[in-house]
């Protein structure tokens, strides 16, 4: 009787292991580093993992606060993504004007849709942080290889939206320069009119770059007649474009020997000042300058009147200049609209470009804290996905097989064209949805709508100045997080800078420059050295 109890109880633990091995194969991660599994790579956002359960077996509802319209359910953009991922997307539409005060009811009355346009304020961020308003993004680990891409080149965005080693908003990246975060401020010029006169060159020293701004004054190629030619203009916001190439820190704070100082009282801005002045007296900038509202030097280049003009020549300006171009000059070929918008490459007076980056993405997207960590994997799939090829072709290109279509490699569009030519691109409301992720600058890129000559105009500047000596004003992380109440108030006084020099290019004598300057300064001082005592502390 007791061996046959003892064979019982064995058969039975017997059992119970063998069932315990079982679960325990059915239970394998799905990161598990079994044979199966080696050497397959990174999956693909919008694939399910077979060794697993499918993440998107699960109906979801998703809905995002951006500037759109209602989803239109027959839209086959929207169709696609729903399909994909297993989800229905609900628009809550913001109004430009209002979306400050929308976004603000949204998020303190707790009524906020899952993700929400926000333009980051860090404190505001972190009132709503630790109010539970909103949540935090997970890891971004491999499964969202896009999204950890981008990541990479935002520093500036992610750096503000990260508190206490969370990253509690997700910057849309701005992709106007798809290789690193050098501002695409250039010069154009009318190379027509330099050809004509015999001076064109790929690249122009400083000396020479006036020399084409002298000739153009004097020798009138564009025929307007004497002293109705403009040899150089700026786009108001960018009048100290001259004064940059003498210190391209001039509007900003510069650590000097471990301490802030003042762009606009560093000796080199004071050089820059006079080299204006005299370019200035010489006749060789444009003299209403001072006087000057938006696009003003936009539309005396358009009407031709001016013969260099410096802007933020990102490839849709570029191609905006060139299509009121083309509108004034309708019997103008290709050839010719491209003549007259050129790039010029003028290195500063020290024999180097300058240049200053930017912040290369703009807004966040923040998420209700009522999203849970299913929801928001879901999401960041969505997200990930859009910013990959297969995505941004689906949103912007359109319906392949019907808007475009792949051959040889290269995609081909069977978009309708416009009376002259130019591709139309369809209308797709959920194109918009691609903000989930990021804009869509950088689908200028391949943007049938414009000119290659526009597109390698621009990809030509941003790698001239990354391969050769340039004088770079980085964005000074440090700075994003100063919160002291003169830095939040007074800020870098850039327009005050600007206003100033508006004046006294204008009304000092060359002579009376550096006095009248230093006055101003003197002025400024209690101001600046209040910002300045902060951020030495």
């Amino acid at each position: 009787m007791r061996l046959k109890k003892i064979v019982s109880i064995l058969t039975i633990l017997m059992m119970i292991g063998v069932l315990l091995a079982g679960c325990s194969n059915k239970e394998k991660p799905a990161n598990s580093n079994d044979s199966a599994n080696k050497g397959k790579g990174t999956k693909d956002s919008s694939q399910a993992d077979t060794s697993t359960d499918n993440p998107f077996e699960e109906h979801m509802e998703i809905s995002f606060g951006w500037f759109t319209g209602e989803m239109e359910q027959d839209d086959p953009v929207l169709q696609k993504i729903q399909e994909q991922f297993n989800v229905t997307i609900v628009a809550n539409p913001l109004s430009w004007n209002d979306r400050k005060e929308q976004v603000n009811v949204m998020v303190n009355t707790g009524d906020m849709p899952d993700i929400l346009f926000y333009e980051l304020e860090k404190g505001q961020l972190s009132d709503w942080a630790e109010g539970g308003a909103i949540r935090p993004l997970p890891e971004i680990d491999d499964r969202f290889p896009h999204l950890l891409a981008l990541k990479e080149k935002m520093t500036v965005g992610i750096s503000k939206a990260t508190m206490d080693g969370q990253l509690w908003a997700w910057p849309k990246f701005n992709g106007a320069n798809r290789h690193n975060a050098l501002s695409l401020h250039m010069y154009v010029y009318r190379k027509d009119w330099a050809d004509e006169l015999g001076i064109t060159k790929d690249v122009y020293t400083w000396e020479e770059f006036l020399d084409v701004a002298r000739q153009f004054a004097q020798k009138d190629p564009g025929g307007n007649g004497s002293g109705k030619t403009i040899p150089i203009a700026d786009q108001d916001f960018a009048i100290t474009s001259l004064i940059r190439a003498y210190n391209i820190y001039a509007d900003q704070y510069k650590k000097v020997d471990g301490q802030y100082v003042w762009g606009p009282a560093m000796p080199e801005t004071m050089e820059g000042l006079k080299a204006f002045k005299k370019i200035y007296d010489e006749g060789l900038y444009w003299q209403d300058f001072y006087t000057g509202k938006g696009y003003d030097a936009h539309a005396l280049y358009e009407a031709g009147l001016v013969g260099i003009y410096s802007d933020n020549f990102v490839i849709k300006n570029i191609e905006q200049l060139r299509t009121k171009l083309r509108n004034a000059n309708p019997d103008w070929t290709d050839e010719q609209i491209f003549e007259a918008t050129a790039l010029m490459k003028v290195k500063g007076p020290d024999g180097k470009y300058w240049a200053y980056e930017v912040e290369n993405s703009w807004s966040h997207d923040i998420y209700s804290s009522s999203v849970d960590d299913k929801k928001m994997e879901r999401i960041m799939y969505i997200m990930d996905w859009l910013a990959s090829e297969e995505g941004t072709r689906h949103v912007f290109f359109g319906v392949e097989g019907v808007d475009w279509e792949v051959k040889d490699g290269e995609v081909i569009t069977h978009w309708e064209k416009d009376e002259n030519g130019i591709p139309q691109k369809p209308t797709y409301p959920a194109r918009d949805l691609r903000a989930m992720s990021l804009l869509f600058e950088d689908t200028d890129y391949i943007n049938p709508m414009f000119a290659q000559n526009s597109i390698d105009m621009a990809e030509e500047w941003i790698l001239e100045r990354t391969n050769n000596p340039t004088n770079v004003a980085e964005v000074n992380l440090e700075l994003l997080d100063v919160t002291t109440p003169n830095y939040l108030k007074y800020g870098t006084l850039g327009a005050d800078f600007g206003d100033k020099i508006k004046e006294i290019i204008v009304t000092s004598t060359y002579e009376s420059l550096e006095d009248d300057w230093q006055e101003w300064l003197d002025m400024m001082s209690p101001k600046v050295d209040a910002v300045l005592e902060e951020l030495n502390q």
